[in-house]
């Protein structure tokens, strides 16, 4: 997998309005961002960007992003690939897809899930199968 980066700032406002912040790659500690970039108590930071394999919405912390990229540590490589596809599918978000982990089937050079199964056991995967494209099935078990 790709190196996972976020763009933390100060949001101090005693230095004469300039933000300071830096890219981090994960996993990152809290005290080394305090550090790097001269967090004092009582200041805050944010999140301003990030570079990881889906989007992120809303405010997270240090935490939550070291979280998610110990979770996608976890998750099968082809999963992580199209995992904005898979997520919005399946409407989950990250931490369900991580719960299920082991339970997603990857196939790749079939065509239909009509190769993989017979009509008697068909109904147990037709809501949860997806075709990503030509050839790469996935399913939930």
């Amino acid at each position: 997998m790709e190196e996972m980066r976020v763009f933390i700032t100060c949001l101090d406002r005693g230095n004469g309005g300039l933000r300071r912040g830096d890219w981090f790659t994960l996993p990152v500690s809290p005290e080394y961002v305090k550090e790097r970039l001269g967090l004092k108590e009582g200041h805050e930071y944010y999140i301003l960007d990030f570079e990881f394999p889906f989007s992120v919405k809303g405010h997270v912390t240090i935490d939550d992003v070291n979280k998610i990229y110990r979770m996608l540590q976890e998750i099968d490589e082809k999963v992580i690939e199209d995992i904005n596809t898979i997520l919005s599918y399946w409407s989950i978000d990250i931490e369900e897809l991580y719960e299920n982990r082991d339970k997603i089937v990857f196939h790749e050079g079939i065509f239909s899930i009509h190769e993989l199964f017979d009509e008697a056991d068909m109904d147990d995967y037709l809501v949860n199968h997806l075709v990503i494209s030509d050839g790469i099935l996935l399913y939930m078990k």
